[in-house]
């Protein structure tokens, strides 16, 4: 989906609000509100490539377009208290409720402004694949060093060694156990 739809969606809901405190449905305002903040903070996932299925998902995306600096800390709080909305308003008296209701807009559509501002400033952000290609391509791994003794290939694979026979080769006749011992060395039948 393109984070356009989302954003121009976002400002559909956040323009419902106004009509619905004034016609005194509050808690129409409020679902209205939280699905503008969602579909803002989905917009910012769907831009910067990040999941976005679930609640907690779209608070991950909030919490790292902050980490990142993309966002203020105030808009992670803005988008949980637009999920709080409706149960605040449920008791809350109707001069409180288009209180709460007016101040929850502002600050959604500051929400919205800083995406679309952020999106802007990195109109075209990396996928997790490119970045790891192009370290890939920066820094190669270094070859591992050639295992060419027992002791080095019982260490990497995580076994015991004996510092007797640490230093034998790979090939080493002596140094080859199997579960009854060592096998002898081929010799005249």
């Amino acid at each position: 989906m393109n984070p356009a739809h989302h954003l121009n969606r976002s400002r559909h809901y956040l323009n419902f609000t106004p009509a619905n405190i004034a016609a005194g449905d509050y808690a129409r305002a409020a679902r209205a509100l939280c699905r503008s903040a969602s579909h803002a903070v989905t917009a910012a996932a769907v831009h910067w490539h990040h999941r976005h299925d679930t609640r907690r998902r779209l608070h991950r995306v909030v919490k790292a377009l902050v980490f990142d600096g993309h966002l203020r800390y105030t808009h992670e709080r803005t988008l949980r208290q637009a999920y709080a909305l409706p149960g605040l308003i449920a008791d809350a008296a109707p001069a409180a409720a288009r209180r709460l209701l007016r101040r929850a807009r502002r600050r959604v559509s500051r929400l919205i402004a800083a995406v679309a501002a952020a999106m802007a400033r990195q109109p075209h952000p990396p996928t997790l694949e490119q970045i790891l290609a192009q370290i890939d391509a920066l820094s190669p791994l270094p070859p591992p060093p050639p295992v060419t003794t027992t002791g080095q290939l019982k260490k990497a694979l995580g076994r015991y060694v004996d510092p007797e026979y640490a230093d034998h080769p790979l090939d080493c006749h002596g140094c080859r156990i199997n579960y009854h011992g060592p096998i002898p060395a081929p010799g005249p039948f």
